[in-house]
């Protein structure tokens, strides 16, 4: 955000520099604002490992149901089947 802050101010000051009017400065055209925000998407490493690790322990556990019940394929409904 500082960086969009700095640029927005530096054309600030050359348009504004450069405009000699009685009136207010206005921006001609509709101002577009842009969002630098950051937006985690999950919790940290730990929380990274944790998944995988349940992920690990389910693949762990099919393969070990078709090894043992001689199951070719398994059917489901989702889109992680």
């Amino acid at each position: 955000w500082q960086l969009y802050e700095r640029v927005f101010y530096r054309l600030f000051e050359r348009i504004s520099g450069s405009v000699r009017s009685p009136r207010k400065f206005r921006f001609k055209h509709k101002l577009v604002s842009l969002d630098s925000t950051v937006i985690d998407l999950c919790l940290g490493a730990s929380t990274v490992a944790a998944i995988y690790k349940d992920h690990r322990a389910v693949e762990l556990f099919f393969k070990a149901l078709k090894q043992n019940l001689k199951i070719k394929t398994f059917v489901g409904t989702s889109a992680n089947s």
